[in-house]
């Protein structure tokens, strides 16, 4: 039995949202290229009797802690507003969130408890809404290789939000069905560890840009592939047939 559960049967209606890495930012801004691109041609050549759509609604900087001045949750709002404008809702929402907000909450003990708690009023949004949930855990920045004791809390910060991403979704898995779903980005596209003198560096083959925070092409590429090959699997029934 497929775990994820369409409205249409020959739909797939699908909102990746989030910040930069959902917006796909790379080439110091110069370029924009979503993963969400890859994860539409993943799911189109699986499905070709499907007509798959991917929403992108990332945006650059933008926080999820509202007293940040971040508008995450009325951005979400306002996607599921233009979907219902159209008679139609979507099946699952992959969301991406606080990596801007643990840059501005970097020495704040409860800093990551914070980012949780606005997360947690998106998920609550989205499952209400009917879509099933897809949570990606930040991926690591270059000042998570670091050695230096002075990232050490920001790089903790980050751990300990990815501890309660994985525990929220964790306690959503006795839920009949559950909609609630994982994919853990960090483990997936590591930052590299790259010596800074190490000429024969190419960034270009790497998933990563040299502004050690977003992704490269390729890196997005890599992910919205990941991300299809996952949601095949949560959709794991028979495709449908040619009328």
């Amino acid at each position: 039995m497929a775990k994820l559960k369409l409205a249409e049967e020959r739909e797939i209606n699908i909102l990746a949202f989030g910040n930069s890495l959902t917006e796909g930012y790379t080439d110091w801004g110069m370029t924009l290229h979503p993963y969400a691109i890859e994860l539409r041609k993943t799911l189109s050549a699986e499905y070709p009797n499907r007509n798959v759509t991917v929403d992108v609604n990332g945006q650059s900087g933008d926080f999820v802690i509202s007293s940040f001045g971040g508008n995450f949750f009325t951005r979400l709002q306002s996607s599921y507003e233009k979907l219902a404008e159209k008679g139609k809702s979507y099946d699952l929402v992959i969301a991406l969130g606080g990596t801007n907000d643990l840059a501005m909450a970097s020495y704040d003990e409860k800093g990551p408890e914070k980012i949780f708690a606005a997360l947690k009023l998106c998920y609550d949004y989205i499952l209400q809404g009917g879509s099933s949930l897809l949570v990606l855990t930040v991926p690591e920045r270059s000042l998570d290789t670091e050695k230096d004791g002075k990232f050490k809390h920001m790089i903790s910060s980050r751990l300990r939000l990815n501890e309660l991403l994985k525990e929220y979704v964790t306690s959503q898995a006795s839920a009949s069905p559950s909609k609630v779903f994982m994919m853990d980005l960090a483990a997936m596209v590591p930052f590299p560890v790259v010596a800074k003198d190490d000429d024969n560096f190419t960034w270009d083959y790497q998933l990563w840009s040299p502004d050690g925070l977003h992704m490269s092409t390729l890196g997005y590429n890599f992910v919205g592939g990941e991300l299809g090959s996952l949601i095949q699997q949560l959709l794991s029934e028979e495709k449908p047939e040619e009328e």
